[in-house]
Formats: C-alpha cells, structure tokens, sequence
C-alpha cells in the first residue's frame, strides 16, 4: 500500500498483514522523511512490539501500546551514541 502526494512522491508505504484495511500484524512502514516502523500493529496502531528508526538517527525497539512507546524497550541516540534502556510509558521515560 502506498500514498503518493499530488507530485507523484510517495508520502507513505506500507508492507504486511491487514485486516478491515487496516494495518494489523507484521508489517513495515515507511514515511517520505525516512521515518520506518519494522515490526507488530493492531488495529492500524504500532504494537505490541518492534524497531521504530527516526529520522534524526535514533531508534526505538521494544514495546508500543496504541502507537506510543511503552513498556519495556530500548531508545538510541546514534549520533552521541547513548541511550535509554528501560520502561516507558506514553512515549516518555519512566523510573
């Protein structure tokens, strides 16, 4: 599945399981500013699990809850080379 802007880019690509149109199972998922979502969505939303790669360089892998960091899960900042490995809730650090 993909959405290409008026241009013809493409904005938006998706590859993997779906169910009622909607992005459910493994898949993967690419944005036009290199954003790429590698691994497990419910119901259209990342999760329970999987590699999230921003495009600044960090990248996140571990556990989402409706599309949103949370749970046990490792972000990494690969331009400093540190990172955060521990529980998250809502998109932000917890503990």
């Amino acid at each position: 599945m993909t959405r290409e802007s008026e241009t013809g880019d493409v904005e938006y690509s998706y590859e993997g399981g779906l169910l009622y149109d909607r992005q459910d199972g493994w898949g993967i998922e690419t944005t036009a500013d290199g954003t790429r979502y590698e691994g497990y969505f419910i119901k259209g939303k990342r999760g329970p699990s999987g590699k999230w790669e921003l495009k600044n360089g960090n990248f996140y892998e571990g556990e989402f809850l409706n599309g949103l960091m949370h749970g046990r899960g490792k972000l990494t900042n690969d331009v400093n080379k540190t990172s955060y490995d521990g529980e998250w809730r809502s998109g932000k650090m917890h503990g």
